[in-house]
């Protein structure tokens, strides 16, 4: 896959590729900056850049420092995160990873804990709030009420009624639901940090909700780890080299779900539920009922296939590892741009998973002869019951997930999937000793 840089074409509102070595730069309270193919017409919905600055400089191949580049490209940064700090970004070919370097210091950080970390998790919280010392610091209500005194000078935000909340909810799904800060927070957050494991970090994405955010740096308190390749014992040196020095991102594919009800007797037209946003994957399922899933698949409107058996996995890359794996699917690296089509024991012996293209829109449909209902989970939450004839839509979010990196990209995943998962551990085969090919001889 090759990538170029896209800029806004003056005569039209289409986004055309920039073909390298040419350097170009847009504005992203413009037109955004978006990682494209080099082939090919651009769709305006692919991964965007705003996420991570308003402007995009692109550097020449062979360039291994940030400071030896003569003209650094200063960037005020817009609404896409933050108040006015200012940032240098470059992409390094070939890797692809995208580096950026405070100009002037970050402002506003926002650090979410895992629940349940006792006296661990309070020590690195208390380490995070004296290396951000001088910053304006938030977190979540419910941590702000469990912290003692000394961090008082935490800020955070009004929790809404509950009855706004949980319109709509059961018991269970409410206490899922993160409480979302307001709008204008959000705009003013330049950092987040979390302190617990995936699952933090999945609670960051449903945090922020559907829109630009700012680069998190994920330390690793959890059980696992895929997307917190950063040691909690580093938490003072990588704070440190985050807010003074350059670092490494990776960004993280979301995938923009909507489901699409049918319409009822005595109405004309389908209805609009609210859109979810996951960063792991979207499930459905058969849930209690005892008759196969019943799924018509959609890509780009070209019918691929009918799913029947427990479910089907869409996943995105950082998700590979996860239920898709469980499921049969194949691991993915977080930076190759695609969805993971997997299904859950299809009652078929054909039925193998598929990798979809991340330009594309997947729907999923009950058809509406379907022996019962299925269910719908987003990242684990916001179970939805799909009916006869609703259907589930799927693309790919323009916001991805800018996390930053321990070392780079592609060795914290192969880090991680060797010490989660002990991929292909094996004995090697021993060597041919001196006697066996003299014997053979």
């Amino acid at each position: 896959l090759q990538h170029s840089w896209t800029s806004p074409d003056e005569n039209t509102n289409n986004i055309r590729p920039v073909s390298p070595p040419v350097t170009r730069v847009c504005s992203a309270d413009q037109t955004l900056a978006v990682l494209t193919s080099a082939a090919g017409e651009v769709p305006d919905y692919r991964p965007s850049l705003e996420s991570v600055g308003g402007f995009i400089q692109k550097f020449e191949p062979g360039l291994e420092h940030l400071e030896e580049v003569e003209h650094v490209l200063q960037i005020q940064k817009t609404n896409s995160f933050g108040s006015d700090s200012m940032a240098a970004m470059s992409a390094r070919p070939p890797r692809g990873a995208i580096e950026l370097m405070w100009t002037s210091p970050p402002r506003t950080a926002l650090v979410v804990c895992k629940q349940g970390g006792g006296e661990p998790l309070l020590e690195a919280l208390r380490l995070v709030v004296k290396s951000l010392e001088g910053m304006v610091v938030y977190v979540e209500p419910s941590l702000k009420q469990e912290l003692p005194l000394e961090t008082e000078t935490l800020l955070t935000w009004n929790i809404p009624e509950p009855d706004a909340r949980t319109a709509g909810a059961d018991e269970l799904d409410a206490s899922l639901a993160p409480c979302q800060p307001p709008a204008a927070l959000k705009r003013e957050l330049d950092l987040v940090v979390t302190l617990g494991g995936d699952g933090t970090v999945l609670w960051v994405s449903s945090l922020l909700g559907d829109g630009p955010m700012p680069p998190v740096i994920a330390f690793s308190l959890g059980s696992l780890g895929f997307m917190t390749s950063l040691p909690v014992q580093s938490l003072k040196t990588s704070l440190h080299m985050f807010l003074t020095g350059g670092f490494i991102l990776t960004l993280r594919h979301r995938l923009h779900c909507q489901i699409i009800r049918a319409p009822v007797p005595g109405q004309l037209e389908s209805t609009q539920e609210e859109k979810r946003l996951v960063l792991n994957e979207v499930v459905v399922d058969r849930g209690v009922s005892p008759f196969l899933t019943s799924l018509k698949c959609y890509c780009n409107s070209t019918f691929i296939t009918d799913v029947q058996g427990d479910g089907l996995i869409v996943s995105t890359p950082s998700g590979s590892t996860a239920y898709s794996l469980a499921a049969g699917g194949s691991m993915v690296h977080p930076q190759v741009p695609c969805f993971l089509f997997t299904p859950i024991c299809p009652h078929s012996l054909s039925f193998r998973p598929l990798v979809f293209p991340d330009f594309v829109e997947l729907k999923l449909k009950v058809p509406r002869h379907s022996r019962g209902t299925m269910w719908a989970s987003f990242d684990g939450k916001h179970r939805t019951q799909l009916n006869p004839g609703d259907s589930l839509l799927i693309s790919l979010s323009q916001w991805p997930m800018p996390t930053v990196c321990f070392k780079d990209d592609t060795t914290d995943w192969f880090s991680s999937v060797k010490e989660v998962l002990h991929f292909n551990l094996r004995k090697l085969q021993g060597e041919f000793s001196r006697q066996d090919e003299d014997e053979d001889e």
